[in-house]
Order: structure tokens, then C-alpha cells, then sequence
């Protein structure tokens, strides 16, 4: 399960950059709302929590690992 999790924050942390770029080129989302800076600061921040929150898991489980051996 680690494995996977280790491997779904190193495809994310490489498309990070895709992804920023994709949220702040473009001027209308698919619903037809007009993107304001505001709105794609909004986006980003939510796009942004769940990649953290892998990014403290994976370092947190990386201690635990390095404790043990």
C-alpha cells in the first residue's frame, strides 16, 4: 500500500507543474464560469490540500521506516 502511495505523490509532484500551468492559461472553465485570478487561486489552493496532505504521509512514514531499521 506504501508503494502505491509513494508512487501516486511522484506522478503528481511531476504533472504539479502541468496542472498549474492548465489552471492558469485558461479564461473559462467547463462549466462556462469566467476564471478570475481569484477564482484560480481557489482552484489551486483546493487542487492543492489533498497533494500536501500525501506529501506529509509519505515524509511522516518515511521516519517511522528509518526509525525501525
Amino acid at each position: 500500500c506504501l508503494i502505491y502511495v509513494i508512487k501516486f505523490v511522484q506522478v503528481i509532484s511531476c504533472n504539479l507543474p502541468l496542472l498549474l500551468i492548465f489552471i492558469f492559461t485558461r479564461k473559462v472553465d467547463g462549466s462556462g464560469l469566467v476564471q478570475t485570478p481569484e477564482v484560480k487561486m481557489i482552484t489551486w489552493y483546493v487542487l492543492d490540500v489533498p497533494f500536501v496532505l500525501l506529501v506529509i504521509v509519505q515524509v511522516v512514514w518515511g521516519i517511522i521506516i528509518k526509525k525501525q531499521r
